[in-house]
C-alpha cells in the first residue's frame, strides 16, 4: 500500500509539472517517475499506476483548460524593425472566389467586396468574293474591370477598353450609394439610361452586333443619376443629368447639360399567369443644348462595321458650324415567354439649329426601330434584370467526359433607319446613304456561363449606294452588304 502523503505529495507534483508546461508534459511526467522509482520513493507498480492517473487526469481536464506559455516580450528596437502589423481577422471572416463571375474577394458580413473580371470578344468577318469589302479578323472588344462595395452601401466599378490603336480607355468609372433599392445615386461615366438594347451589354446581346436604334441613344457620358427599382421591379427607372459630349473629354466644350430618363414597367405584374407578368414596356427621353462638338461621334454603321450615316465628317461635306438644341426618345417592349425572347424598340433623335457652311440654319430627324425573336433550343429561360438582359447560364455545361453540351440559342432580327434628306446638307451624299435595312440570322452556343461561339448572318439593303472601299479603278460603292460574323467571346 502508498503512503497517503507519498502519494498525494507525488501526484501533485505531476499535475503541477503538467499544468506548467502542457507541451512538454509528457516528457517531464515520464523523467521525474524515473527518478522517483530510482530513490526507492515509488515502485515500478506505483509509478506505472501514477503515470496513468496523471494521464487520465490531463485529459480530463484538456488542452484547452492549460495554460500556454506566453511568447517574452520583443524589445522596443525589434518591434521598430518590424512592419506594422494590422489586426488579423479569423480566416472564416474573409471568403476569396474564383468563378463565372470573375475574382471575388468578400467579408462575410457584407460590408467589404472586390472583384476583378473582364471579357474579350474576338470576330472574323467574311464579305464573299465579289465585294471590294476585305474579311479580316478583329478584337471586337478587350476589358478588364474592378468592382466592389464598400462598407456594404456604396458600390464601384472602374472599366478600361484595350482594344484599338489607341491608348487604354476608361469606359465606366463611377461611385454609386445603393442603401436604398428604390432611389440609388450614381455620379461618374456610366451608360445612359436609355434603351434596352443599348444598355445590354455586347457580350449579352444575342446578336453579334446591335440594331440601327443603337446610333441613336446617347451612349456613355459623364454625370450624376438617380436609379431605383419599385414593387419587384414593377417600375425601373432612371433619371441622368450629364455633359451630353459622350466618353470624358476632360474639359466640356459647353456649360449646358443633357437630361436623360428611362421607365420600364410591368403593366401585368399583379396578374397569376407568369407569361403576363414578364410583359415590360418602356419609354426614354432625353434633351439638350448642343455644340458641333458634341457631333463628333455621331456615326451609323452596319454589322460589317461599314459606316453608311456620320456627322460632322469634315472635307467638302459635313461640316457643321453651328447646332443648338438635340433630342431623343424612345419606346421599346421586351417579353421573355419561357425560352422564347420577343423585343422590340423604336428611337428618334432630333437636331435643331443645325447650319453648314453654307445656307440656313435647319432641322432634321433620324428614325430607327427593329424587332426580334430569340429562342433557346436547350430550354434555357432569358432573363431581365432591372431593365437590363442577363447572360445566359446552360442547364449543363458542355463536357465530353459527362456527354453534355451546353446551351443554344437561336434568333432572326429585322432593323431599319431613316433619315431625313436635309442632313445632306452637312453630310458627303456620295459616301452615305439616307435610309437602310437589315436582317439578321443568328445562332449562338453556349459552352458554359463563361463561354459563347457565335455565327451570325447578315444582309443589309442601302438606300443609296455607299462607299465600301476601294479597287484598282478608285473607290467602290454597294448597295448591299452581306456579312458573316464568327465570334469566339470569353467572359470572366
Amino acid at each position: 500500500m502508498w503512503k497517503l502523503p507519498t502519494v498525494v505529495s507525488v501526484f501533485s507534483s505531476l499535475l503541477f509539472v503538467v499544468n506548467l508546461q502542457h507541451a512538454h508534459a509528457a516528457d517531464r511526467v515520464e523523467l521525474l517517475l524515473r527518478l522517483l522509482q530510482k530513490k526507492g520513493i515509488i515502485t515500478a507498480e506505483e509509478a506505472e499506476a501514477l503515470n496513468q492517473e496523471v494521464t487520465e487526469a490531463a485529459e480530463t481536464e484538456g488542452p484547452a483548460a492549460l495554460p500556454v506559455q506566453s511568447e517574452p516580450e520583443k524589445s522596443r528596437t525589434t518591434q521598430e524593425k518590424e512592419p506594422k502589423k494590422l489586426a488579423e481577422a479569423p480566416e472564416s471572416e474573409v471568403r476569396t472566389e474564383l468563378g463565372n463571375e470573375g475574382l471575388w474577394v468578400r467579408t462575410l458580413d457584407g460590408r467589404f467586396a472586390v472583384g476583378i473580371g473582364g471579357f474579350l470578344i474576338a470576330d472574323w468577318r467574311y464579305f464573299g468574293i465579289d465585294t471590294p469589302q476585305h474579311d479580316f479578323f478583329d478584337i471586337r472588344r478587350a476589358r478588364l474591370s474592378v468592382e466592389g462595395w464598400v462598407h456594404r452601401d456604396f458600390h464601384f466599378e472602374v472599366e478600361g477598353e484595350f482594344e484599338g490603336s489607341d491608348e487604354p480607355k476608361l469606359r465606366d468609372g463611377y461611385v454609386e450609394w445603393t442603401h436604398f433599392p428604390w432611389a440609388q445615386f450614381r455620379a461618374g461615366q456610366y451608360k445612359q439610361p436609355f434603351s434596352i438594347e443599348h444598355l445590354t451589354p455586347l457580350k449579352y446581346n444575342p446578336f453579334a452586333e446591335r440594331s440601327f436604334v443603337r446610333a441613336l441613344a446617347p451612349g456613355r457620358d459623364v454625370g450624376v443619376m438617380l436609379n431605383g427599382t419599385l414593387r419587384d421591379e414593377a417600375l425601373v427607372y432612371g433619371l441622368s443629368f450629364a455633359n451630353g459630349s459622350g466618353l470624358d473629354p476632360g474639359l466640356d466644350s459647353s456649360s449646358d447639360k443633357d437630361v436623360v430618363g428611362r421607365a420600364v414597367f410591368r403593366p401585368l405584374s399583379w396578374s397569376k399567369p407568369p407569361f403576363l407578368q414578364a410583359l415590360r414596356l418602356g419609354g426614354s427621353y432625353s434633351y439638350g443644348r448642343i455644340d458641333p462638338l458634341d457631333l463628333r461621334d455621331f456615326e451609323i454603321t452596319t454589322a460589317g462595321t461599314t459606316p453608311i450615316l456620320r456627322l460632322a465628317s469634315g472635307g467638302k461635306f459635313g461640316l457643321i458650324t453651328e447646332a443648338d438644341e438635340r433630342w431623343r426618345m424612345g419606346a421599346e417592349v421586351s417579353w421573355p415567354l419561357g425560352p422564347l425572347l420577343l423585343q422590340a424598340e423604336y428611337a428618334d433623335v432630333g437636331f435643331d439649329g443645325l447650319r453648314g457652311t453654307v445656307g440656313d440654319p435647319f432641322n432634321a430627324e433620324i428614325q430607327a426601330w427593329y424587332a426580334s425573336a430569340v429562342v433557346f433550343l436547350t430550354g434555357e429561360r432569358p432573363h431581365i434584370e432591372r431593365g437590363v438582359l442577363q447572360g445566359v447560364r446552360p442547364k449543363s455545361d458542355f463536357s465530353l467526359s459527362r456527354g453534355t453540351w451546353g446551351a443554344f440559342s437561336v434568333g432572326v432580327r429585322y432593323d431599319a433607319f431613316s433619315a431625313d434628306r436635309e442632313l445632306f446638307r452637312v453630310v458627303d451624299p456620295v459616301a452615305f446613304t439616307a435610309g437602310a435595312y437589315g436582317l439578321a440570322g443568328a445562332l449562338n452556343w453556349y459552352l458554359n456561363p463563361s463561354v459563347r461561339l457565335a455565327f451570325n448572318f447578315v444582309h443589309t439593303e442601302f438606300e443609296d449606294p455607299v462607299a465600301v472601299g476601294y479597287t484598282f479603278i478608285g473607290q467602290a460603292f454597294e448597295d448591299s452588304e452581306d456579312v458573316l460574323i464568327s465570334r469566339f467571346q470569353l467572359d470572366f
